[in-house]
């Protein structure tokens, strides 16, 4: 307990330091914050809300032990039909549920793409990789309009901030290294 008392007094010092340091340095421009916007932003297509459950096939796995996986497979999935959760589920047989959140279609693969919109939103269905069984859960669905640039804007001006003071601050520090002078007396 003392140990992450003391871990987060660290932090805050830390980012105190980083804020006296360089913090009127890390100037951010409003064409920088556009030009992310621009970027990352305003071309954004549909995206979709994605849980999976992650079911490997050991390599070498016996042909039962394979059915074994598909049986439980098949399980999970008339679970969540019949009204069961997601994570309940995945807790009940001891898988690891992971939430992707939000996923852009343009980043994904076109077939991944094509097999998620035949899927309704809190269907369940599996996807055969090399490495096993992936159960995929669509959530929900977004369309594709972009957030408007003032509701952003100030979300991309802090993390363009935060990282133009990492830079500076990365910048204070070797500078200090180098100007040092250390005297070894014996």
């Amino acid at each position: 307990m003392f140990q992450d008392q003391q871990n987060i007094a660290d932090q805050m010092t830390q980012e105190r330091l980083l804020v006296m340091a360089v913090g009127l340095k890390a100037m951010v421009s409003e064409a920088q914050v556009r030009q992310v916007y621009e970027e990352k932003y305003k071309q954004r297509g549909a995206q979709v809300h994605l849980c999976a459950i992650k079911m490997d096939v050991l390599p070498g796995a016996t042909e039962a032990q394979q059915e074994e996986i598909k049986r439980k497979a098949e399980t999970v999935i008339k679970e969540v039909r019949d009204g069961a959760t997601f994570p309940e589920v995945a807790k009940k047989y001891s898988l690891t549920e992971t939430d992707v959140g939000f996923v852009s279609e343009n980043d994904l693969d076109p077939k991944l793409v094509q097999f998620l919109g035949r899927l309704s939103p809190k269907e369940v269905a599996p996807i055969m990789t090399p490495q096993g069984i992936q159960l995929i859960q669509l959530l929900e669905r977004r369309s594709g309009q972009a957030r408007p640039y003032e509701e952003v804007a100030p979300e991309i001006r802090r993390v363009l901030t935060q990282q133009e003071m990492e830079k500076q601050f990365s910048v204070w520090v070797k500078t200090l290294r180098e100007n040092a002078h250390i005297k070894i007396m014996l």
